[in-house]
């Protein structure tokens, strides 16, 4: 008999713990971002230069960027306090590039970075 009340409470403990939902640093920092609405904003980079575009956010802090078909580049990446926005910044050794983008979580596979008005739908590969 003694052993009941064990049963209950880790019954109750099991179904109590709920799996806890990632922050927006660990869902960027879940996989390799590739740009999904080609199509959309083609016109303003052209599609060849804009489909094989990507984004990696290391746990460090460091960004991976390859864009219009650009050598591969290295970063900083942060997000603002209240998460509704991505500063990176760029040190190519003879300037510093720093930029301020809204971002919005559409869902732990989907991001929408807003680029110069243009909104940029990033799908987690």
């Amino acid at each position: 008999m003694p052993l009941k009340p064990f049963f209950i409470a880790s019954f109750l403990l099991f179904f109590a713990c709920k799996p806890t939902e990632p922050t927006p640093e660990e869902i960027l920092q879940m996989g390799k971002w590739q740009i999904s609405n080609v199509e959309k904003i083609a016109k303003n980079y052209g599609t060849t230069n804009i489909k094989e575009a990507y984004m990696l956010f290391g746990e460090d802090g460091v960004l991976y960027t390859q864009v219009l078909n650009r050598t591969p580049e290295t970063g900083t990446w942060k997000l603002s306090t209240d998460k509704e926005f991505l500063h990176i910044t760029k040190d190519s050794g003879v300037y510093v590039v720093q930029d301020s983008m809204p971002i919005f979580f559409e869902d732990q596979r989907t991001i929408v970075i807003t680029n110069q008005g243009q909104p940029l739908v990033f799908k987690r590969q």
